[in-house]
């Protein structure tokens, strides 16, 4: 087994949860304590920058990098962009055709956030993941970090854009499914980082909660699923912990 390194951890469910939008100060105390024991931290997570920066006290935590955009945009301690992997302008054209013919809200961030369209589907995005953004307009040829295509059916989704071999389709939560470039993950956004740190690609532990975290959870030396989570995502981890400080004083990352 590798010793561990560094340790990476999901957003959504994992570090902060729905109701608050913020960091247990629990949390925020145990990361921090690991990361003053000498290990790197990390965010992984769907988000990108702009939508990390909502999370009232994220910066409380001295991250040492960001895997963003579940891996298309990388960014080092200081928060400048090490690796830069976002879809082709071209690329995007088809996304938003194919969602626009089919008449499928999508939610949005680059430059700005905003939505396509409004409807149900929009509205439980806004209250379950505290998005500020109420702009609805179309994709205007404009720099995009994230795409969430909101539906019901994520199958459907995935039959829809089956043709744009240049994408992955993860369902993130009960109706938005993120979209992204096919070789892109939060595992290789992490191995961007290691690389950078100058340590083994696998010699880290990480945390998430969905099947968005799952590539990560399996390629870590140990990987951690929240209890809170999707069963399937519990299914591949190595350990599942109520809570984040629980996993690192069981591992004896901290005391």
């Amino acid at each position: 087994m590798e010793e561990i390194k560094a340790l990476f951890f999901d957003i959504d469910g994992t570090i902060v949860e729905f109701q608050s939008n913020r960091i247990r100060k629990e949390v925020v105390q145990a990361i921090s304590k690991a990361h003053e024991n000498g290990y790197k931290v990390g965010i992984a997570s769907s988000r990108p920058l702009t939508i990390i920066n909502d999370i009232e006290n994220i910066w409380e935590i001295p991250w040492d990098g960001i895997v963003a955009g579940s891996g298309t945009i990388v960014y080092d301690q200081n928060k400048e962009i090490y690796k830069n992997h976002s879809f082709s302008k071209k690329t995007l054209q088809k996304i938003f055709a194919i969602a626009e013919e089919k008449d499928i809200a999508m939610y949005v961030c680059g430059e700005e956030a905003y939505f396509t369209k409004w409807n149900t589907f929009t509205q439980w995005l806004k209250k379950t993941y505290h998005v500020q953004s109420n702009t609805i307009h179309p994709y205007q040829g404009e720099f995009v970090q994230l795409l969430t295509l909101l539906s019901d059916n994520p199958n459907q989704l995935r039959q829809l854009y089956a043709s744009l071999n240049e994408t992955r389709i993860v369902k993130a939560g009960l109706y938005n499914s993120d979209i992204f470039p096919k070789s892109i993950n939060k595992c290789s956004g992490i191995h961007e980082l290691m690389d950078l740190w100058h340590f083994p690609n696998q010699a880290y532990m990480c945390f998430g909660d969905t099947p968005g975290d799952h590539d990560m959870i399996i390629d870590a030396t140990i990987g951690i699923a929240m209890n809170s989570g999707m069963e399937e995502t519990k299914q591949v981890a190595d350990y599942v912990c109520q809570d984040i400080p629980e996993a690192l004083k069981h591992f004896q990352i901290i005391a």
